[in-house]
């Protein structure tokens, strides 16, 4: 019994770190996902005219949804000048 518990041990600490290093790989490819999608809106949102938009014409505007904006907040992607860039 405790032979088969230090194996299943054993497994968890050699499957444990992989599934973090997942975790942060899928992060960073959501993160550079949104970036594009927000600059594709700005860009477009620039095609109407109204100059270098913020977040929140973009969200008046129904170029983004309001979740969408949340998570940009949250994971630190803003605008500048028109470029959308993460912190």
């Amino acid at each position: 019994m405790v032979i088969v518990l230090a194996i299943i041990a054993l497994l968890i600490l050699l499957i444990a770190p992989n599934l973090m290093q997942q975790k942060n790989m899928a992060e960073k490819k959501t993160d550079q996902a949104m970036v594009t999608t927000i600059q594709t809106q700005v860009e477009l949102a620039k095609e109407d005219g109204k100059g270098n938009p913020t977040m929140a014409d973009l969200q008046r505007r129904d170029f983004l949804s309001p979740a969408q904006v949340k998570h940009a907040k949250e994971r630190g992607i803003e605008i500048n000048d028109g470029v959308v860039k993460k912190k």
